[in-house]
């Protein structure tokens, strides 16, 4: 995985990658993903990290996507947080669904860095590592996202092709901010983090 790592960006001229949450039943914070996060790091690109690959033993069908994705993906960046990765590697990643559960439970997840006495605390990089997307059915889920992460890391994106794709919705979501904010989910967010600006 690191030589194909290596070899997208610099032969393919991709400009970033995506991952699975894990593989098997070990989550993208195990060691063994270290050289590949170490890697990825030193190529300067943004990870796009998305469930569905780590079994977490929960039934497939239509509540497996809808309540073990976000699961998962709070679950595998509160790992990364903890486990240092974060501030280790200092990696550019975009998670989807809004955060999974992440943005409205921070002080929870805050909770074991308190009982553990480490040197840093998982919201302060999830927050500043981390950019989410805008993948939410409900407007004021979207509110609270912004509120807690601020525009500055919120990136426009869709489930498309799949049919609970619905980013209509994001347009009647945003109608309460001003159009710099628009601009910044939109497009400007993206350009900062692909380096196209």
């Amino acid at each position: 995985a690191i030589g194909e790592a290596e070899r997208a960006i610099k032969e393919l001229n991709l400009d970033g990658f995506i991952l699975g949450t894990g593989v098997g039943n070990k989550s993208i914070a195990n060691d063994e993903f270290k050289p590949l996060l170490s890697k990825i790091s030193s190529l300067n690109k943004p990870i796009f990290i998305h469930p569905g690959t780590l079994n977490l033993g929960i039934n497939e069908g239509a509540l497996s996507t809808i309540v073990s994705y976000p699961f998962e993906t709070t679950f595998v960046m509160s790992e990364l947080a903890i486990s240092g990765s974060l501030e280790e590697y200092n990696l550019k990643i975009i998670i989807p669904h809004g955060g999974g559960f992440i943005p409205y439970q921070l002080g929870r997840i805050d909770m074991l860095y308190e009982s553990k006495r480490s040197k840093f605390k998982p919201s302060e990089y999830l927050l500043k590592s981390v950019y989410y997307d805008t993948v939410m059915y409900d407007n004021r889920e979207f509110e609270l996202l912004v509120e807690r992460v601020g525009t500055e890391k919120v990136v426009f994106g869709t489930d498309h092709p799949f049919p609970i794709s619905k980013p209509e919705l994001f347009i009647k979501i945003v109608g309460s901010l001003t159009k710099e904010e628009r601009d910044k989910i939109l497009y400007e967010n993206a350009k900062k983090l692909f380096s196209l600006a």
